[in-house]
């Protein structure tokens, strides 16, 4: 019995010291409480004084809101007596557009009457002279008009002429305008089709597609971290009938990241380690101010050789020691033959790679075979900038046509003017024609 109490009591003690810890931990909690909400009555203070700033801010808007409303009906207001003007000047317009018309056909029925006076003026001047004058004289007055008609019939030869050499000038310019527009849409397609490939290695680089997970999860962080400044293929560049070598050269190092100091490249080895997100190589540009200078010099005479991997490179000044470190001890060489006879004279102590992608390293060893570069890390670059100078080729291209057929439809424009004008001054050489011949024939009746 006294054990069974004894264990009671323990029991009702341990209760005991949790109610004592639930009673305390209740106060704690309560005064935790009691300051939150002091702290929510401070702050509901503060909103309601922000409150009563942003309800004057409103009236002062609601106020503007209304003179800018009133303002806009004026202005309505006005451009609608101005439209109602605009219309009414235009059936002014019209109205003497159509009085002028008016004018000009009495004008010309006035000159056809005033012709007419002017040849029955002349016949019965011919009339008077003919009575006056002898055979001859009347002989030599058709023979005047007889010139007349064939100098009016020369110039009509001549003004039909130049119509149809007007025709054709027109045709050749219609010929000339569907060439142009057919260039123009074969510009223009080939500058989408490049705009488009453009775009898509465009998304590729900026997305790093064919890096490495890590690679691309550091890059993310480059806009937010301004000490990464990019990865190796971003900051090289090499002609294409290198590209081949320098890739292999740089192996696995195409995909180093470099960064303006060492704190950038542990910040980033800590954010990798964090989210688990794999590895990476960093290359921080104070930590590789002296790379290691080529012990083998004199190899760069040897047959074959075409230079240092670093000198085929071109990058800024600031990355000249990156692309050094690199690549300033691997040889390149033109093929695996004089490769391999090179590898033999020095002992096989030299690393090299061939155009082609054969890699020999120090000890002998050699990689080649058929060369895959699905990636084409450093290639991406260069295609990316001849993509841009052909983009703006074409739109350089685009534009000089746009003109060309702006000018050739401004000169159809005239030249359909003067075909008209032309036109215009053959039926009144007709008219002066038919008016010699007529007199030709009243001189000879009368004769």
């Amino acid at each position: 019995l006294r054990e069974r109490l004894e264990g009671e009591i323990n029991v009702l003690k341990e209760q005991i010291n949790s109610a004592h810890s639930n009673a305390e931990h209740l106060q704690n909690r309560k005064k935790n409480v009691l300051d939150e909400i002091e702290g929510k009555n401070k702050d509901k203070e503060g909103i309601l004084a922000d409150k009563d700033d942003i309800d004057k801010q409103v009236q002062e808007i609601t106020r503007s809101r209304d003179e800018i409303k009133q303002r806009l009906e004026e202005v309505q207001n006005s451009i609608e007596d101005l439209n109602n003007s605009i219309e009414a000047g235009k059936n002014t317009i019209i109205g003497e557009l159509n009085q002028r018309a008016t004018i000009k056909s009495k004008m010309g029925r006035f000159d056809s009457m005033m012709e007419n006076i002017n040849i029955r003026k002349a016949e019965l001047n011919s009339r008077i002279l003919r009575a006056r004058t002898d055979e001859a004289e009347r002989s030599e007055s058709i023979k005047q008009l007889e010139d007349s008609f064939a100098d009016i019939s020369n110039e009509l030869r001549t003004m039909i002429e130049q119509e149809a050499a007007m025709e054709k000038e027109l045709g050749e310019i219609r010929e000339k305008l569907t060439k142009t527009d057919q260039k123009l849409r074969e510009t223009q397609n080939n500058y989408h089709q490049e705009k488009s490939k453009l775009e898509a290695i465009s998304n590729l680089t900026e997305r790093y597609e064919g890096y490495g997970n890590s690679i691309r999860k550091v890059m993310e962080q480059k806009e937010s971290n301004r000490g990464i400044i990019g990865v190796v293929a971003d900051i090289v560049k090499v002609e294409k009938k290198y590209e081949i070598a320098i890739e292999t050269a740089l192996g696995g190092n195409i995909q180093n990241i470099v960064t303006d100091d060492e704190d950038t490249a542990k910040k980033m080895i800590e954010y990798l380690k964090k989210n688990k997100l794999g590895r990476a190589t960093f290359l921080p540009l104070t930590s590789i101010e002296n790379p290691q200078e080529f012990k083998t010099p004199e190899v760069l005479e040897e047959k074959g050789v075409i230079g240092m991997a670093c000198d085929l490179v071109t990058t800024e000044k600031r990355y000249k020691n990156v692309a050094k470190a690199m690549l300033g001890r691997i040889v390149v060489i033109d093929n695996i033959d004089n490769a391999v006879k090179i590898a033999r004279k020095y002992d096989y102590g030299i690393r090299m790679v061939t155009i082609e992608g054969e890699l020999l390293v120090p000890g002998g060893a050699i990689s080649g075979g058929a060369f895959k570069n699905n990636s084409n890390l450093l290639g991406r670059r260069r295609e990316m900038d001849e993509l841009e100078a052909k983009v703006k080729q074409y739109l350089k291209e685009i534009d000089k046509l746009l003109n060309s057929i702006e000018e050739t439809k401004e000169l159809r424009s005239k030249k359909r003017f003067e075909l008209e004008q032309i036109k215009s001054d053959l039926q009144d050489e007709f008219i002066h024609q038919n008016t010699a011949r007529l007199n030709i024939i009243t001189a000879r009746e009368k004769m």
